[in-house]
């Protein structure tokens, strides 16, 4: 009987703290548990985390790079997945534009992919975009999802040659 009553006191005592106040216990606990939203930083913040070449193999060179600068963009977004070519949305840099607040991205080419043919990768790039808030990135997300599975198979002609080039987005 003791221990009975022991544990009934501690159960008590457990609810009657969790009751108390929820404010002084959102200092505790998982941070995914709080409401506030995650600090922003900028694209060019964003930049400085993107990975090396190095990190993807050896001998690539950088084509290019971007960010959406020093301030935080517009939540509005410009633009849509499902409002563009097959051929646009595989080949636009997704720094901004999107409703992100940030964006960042960099660009690699191998210039001897030829001599590991087929089992090269010709060119490759690292996007970051940075949402305001859950919804507005897996709004995001599932518009991308959408239009990569409606571009399984497209073609994109080639701006220095007359023959279309196929490309493939999956």
């Amino acid at each position: 009987m003791k221990f009975r009553t022991v544990m009934v006191a501690a159960a008590a005592a457990a609810l009657s703290f969790g009751a108390v106040s929820s404010a002084a216990a959102q200092t505790l606990g998982h941070a995914s548990q709080h409401k506030t939203a995650a600090r922003q930083i900028t694209g060019s913040r964003l930049a400085k985390g993107l990975l090396p070449s190095s990190s993807f193999g050896s001998g690539l060179t950088n084509l290019g790079s971007a960010n959406t600068g020093h301030r935080l963009s517009s939540t509005h977004a410009r633009q849509s997945p499902s409002s563009l070519s097959c051929g646009t949305f595989a080949n636009i840099v997704y720094d901004s534009g999107w409703g992100n607040t940030a964006g960042a991205f960099v660009s690699y080419h191998n210039p001897n992919w030829y001599t590991e043919w087929p089992f090269t990768q010709y060119s490759l790039g690292e996007v970051v975009v940075q949402f305001a808030t859950a919804h507005a990135a897996s709004t995001f997300y599932n518009q991308a999802y959408t239009k990569y599975a409606a571009c399984r198979s497209f073609s994109v002609a080639n701006p220095t040659d007359v023959t279309p080039v196929a490309a493939a987005t999956t």
